[in-house]
């Protein structure tokens, strides 16, 4: 496996959420709204169980859909 491959790593996919979906507009005051709006985004990121489905499998990975319940 190679040193780094994003291709591989489903968190790679929350981190492009996060970045490009939710946070690709947004400008912030300072360094403390900057902090709260990311932690806002990752949040809401691990809201959705089906979007951390999604990367997962993105990534190449087989899931138990038994563990999810």
């Amino acid at each position: 496996m190679p040193a780094y491959a994003p291709e591989l790593m489903p968190v790679e996919q929350v981190w492009k959420s996060g970045k490009i979906d939710l946070l690709g507009n947004f400008v912030p005051f300072d360094f403390t709204d900057l902090e709260w709006e990311v932690d806002r985004a990752i949040a809401s990121v691990g809201d959705r169980p089906e979007l951390l489905r999604a990367f997962v499998r993105w990534a190449g990975f087989e899931l138990d859909e038994s563990l999810w319940q």
